[in-house]
């Protein structure tokens, strides 16, 4: 999925439990490619991060998902506090 951004083919793609060993060469590519790798909370991919979002570049894209996956993570959470 992330050699897709960056080749084109995707304008974005998320992964919530990637090792290092499988994110950094597609890291690399995308970066090389001109587009952003960041985590959960827009910040850039470091090694250290479970989740990546790969995109084409363009700060709209990254806000959305950033914001849609950080409000189904909040509600994940509220749900297990609340016993649902």
């Amino acid at each position: 999925g992330i050699a897709y951004v960056a080749a084109g083919a995707l304008t974005a793609f998320w992964e919530g439990w990637l090792g290092p060993w499988d994110a950094a060469a597609g890291t690399l590519l995308v970066r090389e490619a001109g587009g952003q790798v960041v985590d959960y909370l827009g910040q850039p991919w470091v090694m250290q991060a479970r989740g990546l979002i790969a995109h084409n570049g363009q700060a709209a894209i990254e806000q959305a998902l950033v914001g849609g996956i950080q409000s189904a993570r909040a509600g994940l959470t509220t749900r297990k506090l609340n016993g649902v």
